[in-house]
């Protein structure tokens, strides 16, 4: 008996649509930051430091899923009748760290309590959670299902408002917080695996072994962009914390919410687009997205080299006077934060447009990003440590214009710039 694939859809949200799932993950947005805003009031600096820094250095887990939601938006739509087989690799995939992560946290929960292990094992089991229930909400937008979407995040939001009211009146410590966090996160995501049709999740899959290793690869190179960009992040904590000062983490993880809730926006904009993006940029219409994409990176490559000017004269100003006052202020930090959200946007969606042409690019693209990936972590090194948020945000802003340089340079070569 054979089963019809689920009907997906490519076609342009309505607006309508489109502004009920902005709204969704507008709140689930809003609640974090008013939450992280509370817990720094509630613990104090310290404390509220310790826990800005697990969650900043686990947040990169997020994105190990992402890969695999970007490879079933790009490849459901090109190969409709292989549906269910990519859904189910995509799904098996994104449930793999999770389940690994869950696994740890269980053995560190019993042995030992509240550690500090522990307390990062909990951030990775929430971000490695919260990335099963962006897949698990793009496929059911996938099939038209957008109120999926919108209701999961709402209830994540009324989540995180519930448990930071819970933490701010019993005094709850941040594994308390985490833990919470993680139930609902996990129960979500339960519970829309339920909602996806049977033949998604347990039908019959043939050419298994060719479908998992297309899905694979595909979900490997697309994330690894995003990845490696969430790693520089969670790099640059680590660096606060091996040089002592933890309490940087705070500020730090403020700043990179206000840039996120813009970043965040326009990354799930992106993937609403995708399925369509993916089926015009196929074959010959490859070529006009790549055209698209080299204008943006030589923005993005020259924007880069005002703000390392601009961050040049403030490192020198601060070494000759002898203080860190230069790299330190909230004006610094606010106008980073300006930085980073201009940057992210501009190089986002030129990687979105190349990511969604044709297969020769993707080893580029995963290229260029560990290539940004490195000059995040050699300038964070330095930066950081030196002179704190201020300096890990600016490692941060810096290393995009140097993945978009290499982008643009890779693209022109000969072999990617033939029509196929």
């Amino acid at each position: 008996m054979t089963i019809s694939p689920p009907v997906t859809s490519s076609a342009p949200l309505r607006p309508r649509t489109v502004v009920s799932l902005i709204a969704g993950r507008g709140a689930f947005r809003v609640a974090s930051q008013l939450a992280a805003v509370a817990l720094a009031v509630v613990w104090g600096e310290r404390t509220f430091g310790a826990y800005a820094n697990v969650v900043g250095v686990s947040a990169w887990l997020i994105f190990v899923s992402s890969g695999a939601e970007k490879a079933a938006l790009k490849l459901v739509p090109r190969h409709p009748r292989l549906g269910k087989d990519i859904v189910w690799q995509v799904i098996f995939l994104a449930s793999l760290p999770l389940a690994a992560v869950l696994i740890l946290l269980a053995a560190a929960l019993l042995v030992a309590g509240g550690s500090t292990p522990t307390l990062y094992l909990a951030a990775a089991a929430v971000s490695s959670s919260t990335g099963l229930l962006l897949v698990v909400a793009g496929l059911h937008r996938l099939l038209g299902r957008s109120g999926y979407d919108v209701a999961a995040f709402v209830v994540a939001a009324v989540a995180i408002g519930v448990f930071t009211t819970v933490t701010w009146i019993f005094g709850l410590q941040p594994l308390g917080q985490l833990l919470m966090i993680l139930t609902v996160s996990l129960m979500t995501s339960a519970v829309l695996l339920a909602a996806l049709p049977a033949e998604w999740t347990r039908g019959p899959r043939r050419n298994r072994g060719v479908v998992a290793k297309h899905v694979l690869r595909s979900s490997f190179l697309l994330g690894a962009n995003d990845i490696l960009d969430a790693a520089g992040v969670a790099t640059v904590f680590a660096v606060l914390a091996v040089s002592g000062r933890t309490a940087q983490s705070g500020p730090l993880l403020l700043a990179l919410i206000a840039a996120g809730a813009v970043g965040s926006l326009l990354v799930f904009l992106l993937r609403l687009a995708q399925p369509g993006v993916s089926l015009r940029q196929r074959g010959r219409g490859a070529e006009a997205g790549r055209r698209r994409a080299a204008v943006l990176l030589q923005v993005a490559q020259w924007s880069g080299l005002a703000v390392a000017v601009a961050l040049g004269v403030a490192v020198a100003l601060t070494i000759t006077s002898g203080t860190r006052t230069a790299l330190s202020s909230t004006t610094a930090l606010a106008v980073l934060v300006v930085a980073e959200i201009v940057m992210f946007a501009v190089v986002s969606y030129a990687v979105f447009l190349v990511e969604n042409t044709d297969h020769r690019v993707l080893k580029v693209t995963a290229s260029a990003a560990l290539v940004g990936f490195g000059a995040t972590v050699g300038l964070g090194v330095v930066l950081a440590a030196r002179f704190g948020a201020a300096g890990a945000l600016g490692a941060v802003v810096l290393g995009m214009p140097v993945k978009a340089a290499v982008l643009r340079l890779w693209l022109r070569t000969p072999r990617l710039t033939r029509t196929t």
